[in-house]
Formats: structure tokens, C-alpha cells, sequence
């Protein structure tokens, strides 16, 4: 859905924002340095979030690659609008 880089200023702060429906989803986040996005070059992280609540929340200490799944809206797979 989104793709991002290179982010080469130091110590900036990158937004990314996508409006997505219900459904689940898998967060793949490469570095091509191997090296993660903390603490060697700067203090890099990533949040992902829907109407104001933490989703995914990552310091940023991992190797070339992060993935995690997460769903948005009702899991039963109901409309989440339905009264």
C-alpha cells in the first residue's frame, strides 16, 4: 500500500498516512543497512495507528527486515457500523 525511502536526513520525522478498509494486513519494513532504524545512525521508529490507538508500535532495534500482522475494524468480518 505504501513505499517509502531512502530517508536520509538525520533525526527528521516522515509521515506516511493511508486511508485503508477493514481488514487484516501485514507491516513489512526493510533496512537496507541490516541494521534496523535505532541507535547506530539515530534514534529511529515507527508507529502505526487508527483513529488515535496504537497498532503497531516499534523501536526500531531489529535487522534488515520487521514484519507484523494487524487488523483493522471487526474480526468477525461484520460491518463495524452496524447498529
Amino acid at each position: 500500500v505504501l513505499r517509502g525511502g531512502p530517508y536520509a536526513l538525520p533525526w527528521a520525522v516522515y509521515t506516511k498516512r493511508a486511508c485503508l478498509p477493514n481488514g487484516s494486513y501485514t507491516l513489512n519494513v526493510v533496512d537496507s543497512g541490516g541494521d534496523g532504524i535505532c541507535c547506530d545512525y539515530g534514534q529511529g521508529f515507527f508507529v502505526v495507528s487508527s483513529d488515535g490507538e496504537t497498532i503497531v508500535d516499534s523501536n526500531g532495534k531489529y535487522g534488515d527486515t520487521f514484519s507484523t500482522d494487524f487488523h483493522l475494524g471487526n474480526k468477525t468480518g461484520t460491518d463495524d457500523s452496524a447498529a
